[in-house]
């Protein structure tokens, strides 16, 4: 009776084992051939880090006596480049209610001739 006590108790820790035996190996395998090797490398570097620097995009302009008579008059930007903008602003996640918006609030002091410049300060202005 004894052996078959110890028979049932070697059987019991084996199938304790063996699925904790076969986890291990498989990620070893896994490990052994994963793409991705990691090297840890302790070193010191010093980076020089380039500062950030904002500025504001408001265009300050003087203007001579004969602009003067001229400036109740605004500044006019075509249609074409207003669409444009309003593309390119749609592409990074505004609606065109609120491009529209933006664009017109940008745009109804200075006459842009390129819709990129018009992007850049509606950036800017968000």
């Amino acid at each position: 009776m004894e052996y078959a006590d110890q028979s049932f108790g070697a059987l019991l820790f084996a199938l304790v084992s063996l699925p904790i035996t076969l986890m291990i190996l498989t990620s070893l395998v896994q490990a052994f051939y994963s793409k991705t090797k990691y090297i840890t490398v302790e070193r010191i570097v010093e980076v020089e880090v380039p500062k950030t620097v904002y500025v504001d995009r408001q265009v300050v302009t003087t203007q001579s006596k004969k602009t003067s008579k001229t400036s109740n008059s605004r500044a006019a930007t075509s249609d074409k480049i207003k669409t444009e903008t309003l593309k390119g602003l749609r592409s990074l996640g505004l609606t065109s209610a609120e491009g529209r918006l933006l664009i017109n609030k940008i745009a109804k002091n200075r006459a842009y001739k390129d819709s990129e410049q018009l992007i850049k300060d509606c950036i800017a202005n968000m």
